[in-house]
């Protein structure tokens, strides 16, 4: 389009107090496009009015993000000026001619690389958004661009120790109960490698302790700077005692101390910290990060009305639905067509129908097509819709010969959408929408044909801020108010790091309830996970692995390019650990396709792979994705193998960065859904920290558990542990199930002195406890002799939950139960508990108490419990879908029922899977007979 007319003095014009001009855009592509714009509006406002319009005019494709360009033009001086300032006004500028031509800025092929980067670290390119043709999804892209840069940039400001918190912290929880007795800590420097142990009050604080290793080292003939020259270390991670807190505050401490373990710190100078700092890892960390216009383009709008005053019902107008999957039929003529199909259409608020749901009517699919062109009128006037209303769609196949009502209830779902009625700028949605739609999973229920997912607004203002795991519940599905879910997020302001770690999975999945892109919630999340490079780390892979489902992967691609805008530095680290995770996904691949099963030669393979040099460059020197504190150096390929289930787990092995530190084996898993592993492990480390709470320490190990893709992730490995089938089969063979010595001398063979024994026994009956009570609440099932596991320090745990909330195995066409006990509780565990002896002892009395206990204690905390797992109904896990599957927990912690109840109850369980040890044994022989997994 060629320019348009102006007067070469219109800015001197009396047109000019009008209030608006017509200016003309030349774009990089050549094509001219026409503005009509207020004077007084800014070169920011412009641009995103110009890329708004742009898209709509040829050669669209060819450009790069708006970002990546600034207005030029010829000023009042007849010179050009290259307008780098985007928020001076046009009646500023004036431009000469109205004309204003956009070029590219000089940073743009930095901005361009940083986009490459970032869309190959997210998995979905940056080009895919603006495709989306959304201006919901560019408004919020670029705030929450400004939100994050503007934390980076704050991060600039601070100093190296608020610096080295910031990216490399040491856990902190002064909720535990405090260690009053001395504590010993045994101190290494850095480069002399030299160890001294010192007992300091628990009180100290961490510059005291470096302070009394300077006075040990002067008092040998070395000088030392002062204290602040140094930093405390945790030995073997990546984990600084930067908080001036006590030292028992330090988790790292008191997990140690409270297990009779001496903690090993190391001493670092801080100039060596900063003195191998890495370089601009893209060259772009020293592009300038300007502020960003503001959003509030103001464009010529049609006429509006306020929704108060529609009192029409509210309608649509359906007219196709394209591509759909239906059977294929022979009509009279001899040629193919598809059968019927119907629409179900509902207005939902939250899970709340806000009116009955419609059905069109039957239309008969031809060419994949169904051409409705009917009006749907819902029971409800236009101005009594929330603004949160969500406009839910069904469609399903019809089957033939079959009356109408019948036809509804039994019609086979194909495919389900949902979208908002209001705009994300609270405006009534009009005109023409195409909406691509989902389809079902394969074991949809009829009354799940809508999926939409109280009205408190007037009781907010008068409550105080409520406890963070009470806010917690007004952010599922089920508040869908956008004040309610405000006060949600206020009020978990002030959660400690270590508490938000606990919840950081439900929180996350709490994004996808979100009626719009932009909200409080997300904002909360980057800004906690911006200024903790730990917590980062983990938002970053639970976003990231559910990058592969389409109906969320926009919303989660675009808060992963926020973060990554925030902390580009940590980018670096991020696209190592993805192309480690690629290079054992392809091996893993490689040993499930080869026909050749025997073990040694897949073995043979796997290291034969591992030792390519392009695959030993990915998987050395890299941050374990799993355990973000530890750095992993290079593979021990004499200890990695693959495992012998059907989906060839790696064993793979590491060398430990840090030269204090052991070694870190995971296990790789391709192929096996593990969210439910991740759900299950939280919940037990979130039950270990309530028990803590309460004085009781179970000695638990909810060992690590990562999903970093679809079927895919990381499993961590617990040192010195052996599972119970392999203990019983090394004393007594197949039949070790049914000798309940086997256990206890293989404790006794690790403990030969009778205190250390007593010791691990202890333990051991602490971690039974811990475990029997758990697995009860949380109805773990296919609890066989391989998903138990033994520590060589007397801690038992238990792995691989597959099946949780009462879903065990059955037998006989599904009907009877292998499993008949409620928990494990074996006569081989009650051997150890009562160290031999074949009668009720005082230990396994004080055993049982302590089950007792532990039961109680979970069942006052059951609404936090029953909250975290309703947060997760919508991840689609599946033994967690609806509602109904929460039913398990409110029977088995008996909240129907008083406390006196409650605890007959489970003492009743409690006999029963003593009773019923007999059938656990049983079944663990039939698995140690079928499986050799020494």
């Amino acid at each position: 389009m060629a320019p348009a007319e102006a007067h070469w003095n219109m800015w001197e014009h009396d047109a000019i107090h009008s209030g608006h001009v017509c200016v003309d855009c030349l774009l990089p592509t050549g094509i001219y496009v026409k503005l009509a714009i207020q004077s007084d509006a800014t070169l920011g406002e412009i641009k995103m009015e110009l890329w708004s319009q742009a898209r709509w005019h040829p050669l669209y494709i060819d450009l790069q993000e708006k970002s990546s360009y600034i207005f030029s033009c010829i000023n009042q001086q007849a010179e050009h000026e290259m307008l780098v300032d985007e928020t001076q006004r046009l009646s500023e500028v004036r431009p000469f001619m109205s004309v204003l031509k956009v070029i590219e800025h000089k940073e743009a092929k930095a901005e361009r690389l940083l986009n490459n980067k970032i869309g190959n670290i997210i998995g979905k390119g940056l080009h895919e958004f603006d495709q989306l043709h959304s201006d919901e999804m560019d408004d919020f892209r670029w705030k929450m661009r400004d939100f994050c840069e503007n934390i980076a940039r704050s991060r600039t400001m601070k100093d190296e120790l608020e610096l080295l918190w910031q990216q490399f912290p040491a856990e902190l929880d002064d909720s535990l109960p405090r260690i009053v007795t001395p504590i010993r800590v045994q101190i290494i420097f850095g480069e002399a490698q030299s160890t001294f142990v010192f007992q300091v009050d628990s009180s100290s604080m961490p510059r005291q302790l470096i302070q009394c290793a300077i006075d040990k080292r002067q008092k040998l003939g070395e000088r030392l700077g002062d204290a602040y020259s140094f930093v405390l270390r945790v030995s073997g991670r990546r984990e600084y005692l930067v908080r001036e807190c006590e030292l028992w505050e330090y988790k790292y401490i008191y997990n140690k101390t409270n297990s009779s373990e001496t903690p090993q710190l190391v001493m670092v100078e801080m100039q060596s910290l900063w003195g191998n700092e890495e370089e601009d890892i893209y060259g772009i960390e020293d592009i300038v990060l300007k502020p960003h216009p503001p959003q509030n383009v103001q464009r010529e709008q049609p006429p509006s009305f306020c929704l108060w005053d529609i009192t029409d019902k509210f309608h649509i107008t359906v007219h196709q639905i394209l591509n759909l999957n239906v059977q294929r039929l022979e009509d009279s003529d001899s040629h193919t067509t598809g059968s019927s199909v119907q629409l179900l259409a509902g207005l939902y608020h939250g899970r709340e129908s806000l009116c009955e749901n419609v059905y069109s009517r039957e239309v008969h699919v031809f060419n994949d097509s169904a051409h409705f062109n009917e009006d749907i009128v819902f029971d409800i006037e236009v101005r009594h819709l929330p603004r949160i209303t969500k406009l839910c769609f069904a469609v399903f196949e019809v089957p033939t010969g079959r009356d109408r009502k019948k036809r509804k209830m039994e019609g086979t779902p194909l495919a389900w959408v949902n979208t908002t009625v209001m705009d994300y700028l609270a405006r009534l949605r009009t005109g023409s929408l195409v909406i691509k739609m989902w389809k079902y999973p394969q074991d949809t229920d009829q009354e799940e044909y809508l999926q939409p997912l109280d009205y408190m607004k007037a009781l907010l203002q008068a409550w105080h801020p409520l406890k963070p795991e009470e806010a917690m519940e007004l952010l599922d599905c089920n508040y869908a108010d956008m004040c309610v879910r405000r006060f949600a997020v206020q009020s978990m302001e002030s959660i400690s790091d270590v508490q938000l770690m606990h919840y950081l999975l439900q929180l996350v999945q709490a994004v996808k309830h979100e009626c719009y892109h932009e909200n409080d919630l997300v904002e909360f999340l980057l800004k906690r996970a911006l200024n903790n490079m730990h917590i980062g780390h983990h938002f970053f892979w639970l976003l990231r692995s559910e990058m592969h489902d389409p109906t969320i992967s926009v919303r989660f691609g675009a808060i992963l390019e926020a973060y990554c805008r925030g902390n580009i530095r940590h980018m670096k680290s991020l696209a190592k650990q993805l192309e480690a995770m690629k290079k054992m996904e392809a091996l893993s691949n490689m040993l499930k396709s080869d026909d050749n099963r025997q073990k040694d030669v897949r073995d043979v393979n796997m290291k034969s792979y591992l030792a390519e040099k392009s695959v030993h460059e990915t998987l050395s020197e890299f941050v374990c994705p799993l355990l973000p504190s530890y750095q992993l150096k290079d593979l021990n390929l004499d200890k990695c193998k693959s495992m012998d289930s059907k989906m060839r787990p790696l064993m793979l092995v590491f060398s430990n960065q840090d030269l204090y530190g052991d070694d870190i084996k995971i296990i790789f898993k391709s192929g096996d859904d593990l969210r439910q592993d991740m759900l299950t492990l939280q919940l037990i480390r979130l039950m270990d920290q309530i028990w803590k709470l309460e004085g009781l320490d179970f000695r638990m190990i909810p060992y690590g558990c990562l999903t970093t893709g679809k079927n895919v992730g990381l499993i961590e490995v617990v040192q010195e542990a052996s599972t119970i089938a392999n203990i019983q089969k090394e004393y007594s063979g197949v039949s070790g199930a049914f000798q309940k010595e086997s256990l206890y001398k293989w404790l006794k063979k690790h403990h030969p002195l009778e205190s250390s024994l007593n010791k691990a026994i202890e333990t051991f009956t602490s971690s039974c406890a811990g475990y029997c009570v758990a697995t009860y609440v949380l109805g773990i099932g296919d609890r066989h002799s391989d998903n138990i596991m033994l520590c060589k320090t007397g801690q038992l745990f238990h792995i691989d939950f597959g099946h949780i909330l009462g879903n065990v195995k059955r037998f006989m066409y599904n009907i009877i139960k292998r499993e008949r006990a409620p928990f494990v509780l074996t006569h081989d565990f009650v051997f150890v508990i009562t160290k031999g002896r074949t009668k009720r002892t005082t230990e396994f009395t004080w055993f049982q108490q302590r089950c007792e206990k532990a039961f109680l204690i979970l069942r006052k905390h059951s609404h936090l419990l029953i909250s975290l797992f309703a947060m997760m109904l919508s991840t689609g896990l599946p033994e967690l879908r609806k509602p109904e599957d929460l039913n398990y927990l409110q029977e088995t912690l008996c909240l129907d029922r008083s406390e006196e109840e409650a605890l007959q109850h489970f003492k009743t369980s409690f006999n029963n899977a003593l009773k019923n040890s007999w059938s656990t044994s049983l079944n663990w022989a039939a698995h140690n007979l079928k499986r050799n997994n020494k």
